[in-house]
């Protein structure tokens, strides 16, 4: 797995005050980074396909990295 396989996109959310850092998988967000709570938090979202998501540590954790590092940049 690399990490060309996962998308890092801004959001702005209907349901959010502030933008949001989606990472998606193919055609599927598996999670969204935000700041409505103050500090960064990560909201993981239910695999489409059933069971749970199965990712490389290393790669997921970079991709997490690159969407924080957009969230706190305010790359809006």
């Amino acid at each position: 797995m690399n990490l060309s396989e996962f998308q890092i996109q801004v959001a702005s959310a209907p349901d959010r005050e502030k933008c949001v850092v989606e990472i998606w998988h193919g055609d599927n967000m598996v999670c969204e980074v935000n700041e409505e709570y103050g500090a960064p938090v990560v909201e993981i979202y239910p695999n489409p396909a059933g069971g749970p998501w199965l990712f490389d540590y290393a790669t997921f954790n970079e991709a997490l990295n690159r969407a924080l590092r957009r969230l706190l940049e305010g790359a809006a």
